[in-house]
């Protein structure tokens, strides 16, 4: 019987699923408003040898409803030798946008490292008022389908598409102690092998992470981030892995949006 490993999978999946290298909830665009928002990352800093981690991604206010966004993003594993890319596509709507609660609709398509993933996701705010300017609370909730090539474990000269679906879940904390600053706290954990056997599935790691991000100029907000990623230890023998993020948020009005 061939045996293909389900850990590519995993680990693919794993980097798909935290691309956005900083703690935020999501916010659609104003219609005609363009987004650059740059990031790098130092990963792995735990044990000496850190890789890096880095994206840019460019947004565009479609409709009041609608953002649309492009993201480029490469990853090392150890300083800037072995160096991996990806592209994602984000869509991104609002079915319902009130005063204190609105739900995100936000979609995937993603290639990385020879894998392709489709992540539908959504997200459920609860902000104590609507410019998000005192508390909050969000859950998000993902279900990423990753397909990649692997390699047969007892035959290395044969390859096969194998996919999986994983569930994402992810809850997180905002709390704004001065003006225009917000200070983020999330966690969550990833079941994988849906695909194969829904009562069998297992948590394959999960995360806890700090932001902070500031908003210093009318169109220019900073961001930040700490995390922990804690594996299964059935999954992936290695330690917990922390990374230290730092980026920001340009909004560039268009003769459109205003």
């Amino acid at each position: 019987m061939k045996k293909f490993s389900t850990l590519v999978l995993f680990a693919v999946a794993s980097l798909m699923s935290t691309q956005a290298l900083a703690l935020d909830t999501t916010e659609l665009l104003d219609p005609g408003v363009v987004e650059v928002a740059p990031m790098i990352a130092l990963t792995n800093i735990h044990d000496g040898k850190p890789g890096f981690a880095s994206e840019v991604a460019f947004g565009y206010g479609v409709a009041d409803f609608m953002t649309l966004q492009g993201i480029f993003s490469a990853a090392t594993e150890e300083g800037l030798a072995g160096a991996g890319f990806g592209f994602t596509l984000e869509t991104v709507f609002t079915p319902l946008d009130t005063e204190m609660f609105d739900i995100d609709v936000v979609v995937d398509f993603s290639y990385d490292s020879g894998a392709y993933v489709v992540a539908p996701s959504f997200e459920f705010n609860l902000d104590s008022d609507d410019d998000m300017s005192s508390w909050g609370a969000y859950l998000t909730l993902g279900l990423p389908i990753t397909s990649a090539s692997v390699v047969d474990e007892t035959d290395k000269s044969k390859t096969e598409i194998k996919s999986d679906v994983s569930l994402e879940l992810g809850i997180g904390f905002y709390v704004s102690f001065v003006a225009d600053q917000q200070l983020f706290v999330e966690g969550g954990f990833a079941l994988e092998n849906l695909a194969e056997n829904l009562g069998k599935c297992e948590i394959t790691g999960g995360y806890v992470a700090l932001g902070y991000n500031a908003t210093l100029f009318e169109n220019f907000e900073l961001t930040s981030e700490f995390r922990v990623d804690i594996p299964n230890k059935d999954y992936d023998p290695n330690d917990p892995t922390f990374t230290l993020a730092l980026g920001g948020v340009f909004d560039i009005p268009t003769r459109q949006s205003m």
